[in-house]
């Protein structure tokens, strides 16, 4: 059993998914809970998270520090993300402490792969061209040209 509260911020498929950046989706997150709640603190936040200081937390935020394994362990528990959720979450901690352009490019990739598809079709050449054509018909005759 988890020791975090409940965590109202994210939907039935995570938010997470939504952000190219750890520090956007966790400044988002701290926004909402002081809109929700103005009594809501960073450092209540990091008593929760089980952090020994506030300023770990707060440095995370500022883009003063990067959080190691433990804290992003943390913060995956803390928000209830699934297994999937987490690497993703990870990779993106990974991605911004990557100086290296080769590893840059393979946190990406790995990123790019866990983002879901829900939503989203993929569309066979064939198929494609059929639509394309369509679409070119209807755009000629709005425009008169045979």
């Amino acid at each position: 059993m988890t020791k975090y509260q409940s965590v109202t911020i994210l939907g039935p498929m995570s938010e997470i998914y939504e952000y190219k950046d750890y520090r956007e989706f966790l400044r988002h997150y701290v926004s909402r809970r002081k809109r929700e709640n103005p009594d809501w603190t960073i450092a209540g936040w990091a008593r929760e998270l089980g952090l020994l200081a506030t300023t770990s937390i707060t440095k995370i935020l500022n883009g003063q520090r990067e959080p190691g394994e433990r804290i992003c362990q943390k913060l995956t528990e803390y928000f209830r993300f699934n297994s999937e959720e987490s690497k993703y979450f990870d990779y993106l901690v990974h991605l911004n402490k990557c100086t290296d352009s080769t590893m840059r490019e393979v946190f990406t990739e790995k990123l790019l792969r866990l983002t879901p598809t829900i939503g989203k079709r993929s569309i066979d050449e064939a198929r494609l061209q059929i639509v394309a054509e369509v679409v070119h018909m209807a755009i000629r005759q709005m425009a008169g040209v045979q």
